[in-house]
């Protein structure tokens, strides 16, 4: 085959694209407190992602143990659901096609400090904090219902 010929198939042929995907975000209560949510949310559209729904909210104690029911048992499961509930995070419903596999790319390994050495560019790698979760005072309840909205929000996924 000639090269106008490759070229000709090559227009011919049909582009394949894969599925819109959807994942939740979370921006965590530390990166939201010190002022990382923005910057954090400009590497997500900088990396392709449309944010289709996003929101802020705090969780109660009793909504992050129910929103974490899963680790329940496990060593750190106390302390994630008493940081998760110390202050306000913000929940984003982020598309894109291979959203779930370019989403966990995106934020890099668990351990900032490992991300750092590993995926410098990585979300974790640039605004993780060193430190694991401090422990934190649990949320009063409140009378919005985060939980509820969480949930309405992962419903679009």
């Amino acid at each position: 085959m000639s090269d106008k010929e490759v070229q000709v198939a090559e227009q011919a042929a049909p582009e394949i694209q894969l599925p819109l995907q959807r994942t939740l975000a979370l921006i965590k209560p530390d990166a939201v407190k010190s002022g990382k949510q923005q910057p954090i949310i400009d590497a997500i559209r900088l990396a392709g992602f449309h944010i289709a729904d996003e929101r802020s909210l705090t969780l109660s104690l009793e909504e992050a143990r129910l929103f974490y029911r899963e680790h329940e048992g496990k060593p750190f499961y106390t302390e994630l659901t008493e940081w998760m509930s110390g202050g306000p995070i913000y929940a984003m419903v982020l598309e894109k096609a291979n959203a779930i596999q370019d989403w966990r790319a995106l934020m890099g390994p668990t351990d900032p400090a490992r991300a750092r050495e590993t995926e410098p560019n990585s979300i974790r790698a640039r605004f993780g904090a060193d430190a694991r979760m401090t422990r934190r005072p649990p949320a009063c309840s409140r009378t919005t219902k985060p939980l509820k909205l969480l949930q309405s929000i992962m419903k679009a996924l």
